[in-house]
């Protein structure tokens, strides 16, 4: 790829736009907005997910993209909704400011039918959920209404999707690498053995569809070097750029002195729908918690996110002092109660979003080595680590009996934060992707 310059990109941009704005953008440098030599663009968003309320680890990067992309650049959402999802006027209202919603479709469910015949086909089973027809009918619309410079697909089960726009500029964001979290599921022994059997078959599939479906996009960007590196493990010719995720400013919260504020509290978030929470609050209060009350007798668990399923409903009756919320407006009043986070997610992809807030909000955390080795942090320094239940629980124990080393480890971890997970570097990083596709594109296309 030759030297990137603002003349090289403006002149691909007008090869796949002739009408391109002419006054320059804005970045966003930290301390505040700057003019950048990249005019704005008109983008097209195809997406898995509806973005808002940023509730879950595909919902939160998606909206603050659009939030700080759409400020300077013109954008047009096409996404998709879960079955049962309500998108009222003020979810639509909140998105207008930052983008043009010109489509929202229905997911399908998976029946039982279905999952059986995808043993025999090739693509991922998560495909089926997504239905082509009225998705390539608004793309056909918006292509015929909005000179669309680039178009950005959110979530690995939209590349199924490349050809709509076969001749623009495309980017990929599959955010991790999807064929890793399967690989984990099918060897993590506290998955129930049918879903170990499914997460083997599922792997091999998305691997398929990684290698022959993945070069159609001149750039892709995950969030850690690992990720990357399993990619181009599988094609070598990908083009794969590493944007970590950003995170949420939280208020400062302080250590809580023992014995004077009441009992001490765990929490643990995040969306509970997934198979991936699920296991982890279910492991938290069969194997953690008691451990952790036979030294800290009166302790108290918060699992706080949306759409907890049944299992997980039915711990808060199991056993004592187990809270489940269900979906809340606000986590800052739930940081700003917890004594210390915890994340035992035992198979898990990419960053977790849910860590970087704990982070942000200043609070001191244990979690697995799946979860710590993909953050730009120092076990023992920012956090703990355990995999077993029995150190998972000593580590627990330790800082609920220590509030000095609570804020140390709680404002060390909200530094790192401030100074490597921002979304303002994401979306600036994020433009100089933009703008190397739209080359790689034009460049193709003149060879």
């Amino acid at each position: 790829m030759p030297h990137i310059t603002p003349k090289r990109v403006a002149s691909a941009r007008r090869a796949v736009n002739p009408v391109v704005a002419e006054r320059s953008a804005f970045d966003y440098n930290g301390f505040g907005y700057i003019q950048s030599h990249v005019p704005p663009m008109k983008l097209l968003f195809i997406s898995e997910v509806f973005p808002y309320p940023p509730t879950s680890g595909r919902r939160i990067p998606l909206y603050h993209t659009l939030r700080l992309l759409g400020r300077e650049h013109e954008i047009t959402l096409l996404c998709f909704r879960q079955p049962g999802e309500q998108i009222g006027p003020e979810k639509v209202q909140h998105l207008a400011q930052y983008c043009r919603i010109a489509g929202v479709f229905p997911m399908v469910g998976i029946t039982a039918g279905t999952a059986l015949r995808n043993v025999v086909e090739s693509s991922p089973l998560s495909f089926r959920r997504y239905p082509l027809n009225p998705l390539a009918q608004a793309v056909r619309e918006t292509l015929a209404t909005t000179p669309v410079e680039l178009v950005h697909f959110f979530g690995v089960n939209m590349a199924q999707f490349w050809h709509l726009a076969p001749h623009l500029p495309r980017v990929l964001a599959p955010n991790d690498c999807p064929h890793l979290l399967l690989d984990r599921i099918a060897r993590d022994r506290h998955t129930p053995l049918y879903r170990r059997l499914h997460s083997i078959l599922q792997a091999r599939k998305m691997r398929r569809y990684e290698a022959c479906m993945f070069p159609r996009f001149p750039r892709i960007y995950v969030v850690t070097p690992e990720d990357r590196e399993s990619l181009l493990h599988v094609n070598s010719t990908l083009n794969v750029e590493i944007i970590p995720l950003g995170v949420r400013k939280f208020p400062a919260f302080t250590a809580r002195p023992p014995g004077n504020s009441g009992q001490l509290i765990l929490l643990f978030t995040g969306a509970m729908g997934s198979k991936v929470s699920e296991v982890a609050s279910i492991f938290l209060c069969e194997q953690v918690l008691p451990r952790v009350r036979s030294q800290v007798p009166d302790v108290q668990l918060y699992l706080v996110g949306n759409d907890p399923p049944p299992r997980v409903k039915e711990l808060a009756g199991r056993y004592q002092g187990v809270t489940v919320t269900g979906y809340v407006e606000d986590l800052a009043p739930y940081f700003a109660m917890a004594d210390v986070y915890v994340c035992p997610l035992l198979a898990a992809s990419g960053i977790q979003n849910r860590v970087l807030e704990a982070m942000a909000a200043g609070r001191a955390i244990v979690c697995t080595s799946t979860v710590a080795e993909r953050l730009e942090v120092s076990p023992g320094e920012h956090l703990l680590v355990a995999d077993e239940p029995q150190r998972f629980a000593e580590h627990v124990v330790r800082l609920l009996r220590n509030p000095d080393l609570r804020e140390a480890m709680g404002k060390a971890a909200r530094a790192v934060t401030r100074e490597k997970y921002t979304w303002e570097s994401v979306a600036r990083r994020l433009v100089a992707v933009y703008e190397e596709a739209v080359v790689a594109t034009t460049t193709a296309a003149q060879d």
